[in-house]
């Protein structure tokens, strides 16, 4: 009874993942530019004049990241007007074209933060971009195939919690999970390979695409009735069809909104401390030299003090004891004489 409904739902999350890893695999070359960018700055010498002008840390990074969001403008609108005219046009309407939006707005900024932070790592400009793009491609492919392999694994949409297979109901206390080690893999997984915004982008785009296409085949009103009996009759399905829910697009979402704003203030404060006069002295090997030397002549002088008045002490009883030495060789020599 419920095999044609698994099936229809296997064909159309294959045909949602090519979709969804098609568009991140195209975004996975902004931040390649951008890195490239920043670290030719460095390389060059322009950051350090930028410095020397009076550009402060927060400035530089704040002109950096308005003018990469701008640039990012024209690739982000080139995706809802690509999948116009490739015929996804329920991927634009109501809620999921909200989504979609949300989405593409959230990762700009984040991926710009992630390649600020990773350009530290690199001083030579094209292996920064090289490096980057080979990462954001290996998440947006490698690492997006196995959270969804992962996932797909234990997926059943006539469950209760059909993505969620671990949480307990009364009917399965533990769960429904076919394998719960891949389960538990994708719980661990999932939020460090979330680090990288082009796996939030993909899995966002997967959960927009997945719920635009239910809603596309399965009629409104039956959809309405399912979701309104659905908290009433035991069994039933706990699922919203609303791409913001945290099962769908929501989480990734949010995960992106945090590195929009976390990557960005790492940046700016390891930038900070490693243009830190103090910091910078203290990572200098000739400071440490220096204050090694410096130390050792303080460790010099002090045992110098210290000894000093034993060894005046010292000088004055052999003094003492030479004058008593030389007038007792007087009044031996005055006795012989007078013998």
């Amino acid at each position: 009874m419920h095999a044609p409904i698994i099936c229809m739902f296997m064909t159309v999350q294959i045909k949602v993942f090519l979709l969804s890893v098609y568009i991140t695999f195209c975004l996975s070359f902004i931040p390649s530019g951008i890195a490239n960018f920043i670290v030719k700055e460095r390389a060059t010498g322009a950051r350090q004049l930028q410095a020397l002008s009076g550009a402060s840390h927060l400035s530089y990074w704040a002109a950096n990241l308005s003018y990469d969001v701008a640039l990012y403008i024209v690739p982000a609108l080139s995706v809802p007007i690509s999948l116009h005219f490739f015929g996804y046009n329920m991927l634009l309407e109501g809620d999921c074209g909200l989504a979609l939006a949300a989405v593409l707005a959230a990762f700009g900024p984040a991926v710009a933060g992630f390649a600020y932070l990773v350009s530290f790592l690199f001083k030579d400009h094209s292996k920064a971009s090289n490096a980057i793009l080979s990462f954001c491609l290996i998440g947006a492919i490698v690492l997006s195939t196995v959270l969804f392999i992962l996932s797909i694994v234990n997926y059943n949409p006539t469950a209760e919690y059909p993505s969620a297979c671990d949480y307990p109901t009364k009917a399965h206390p533990e769960g429904t999970c076919l394998s719960p080690q891949a389960r538990q893999a994708d719980r661990i997984l999932g939020p460090i390979f979330r680090l990288v915004p082009t796996v939030c982008l993909y899995q966002a785009l997967f959960a927009i695409a997945l719920v635009a296409n239910i809603q596309a085949v399965v009629p409104e009103g039956a959809m309405e009735a399912m979701m309104a009996t659905s908290g009433s009759v035991k069994g039933m399905p706990k699922l919203s069809l609303s791409p913001f829910a945290y099962e769908w697009a929501g989480e990734p979402l949010r995960f992106l909104l945090a590195e929009a704003v976390g990557f960005f203030v790492a940046a700016v404060l390891l930038d900070t401390m490693l243009h830190s006069p103090r910091l910078e002295r203290s990572l200098d090997a000739a400071s440490w030299f220096r204050r090694i030397a410096s130390w050792r002549a303080g460790r010099n002088s002090s045992e110098e003090a210290r000894l000093s008045p034993l060894i005046n002490s010292g000088n004055s009883i052999g003094n003492s004891a030479g004058d008593d030495s030389v007038e007792a060789e007087r009044e031996r020599a005055a006795i012989a004489a007078k013998q």
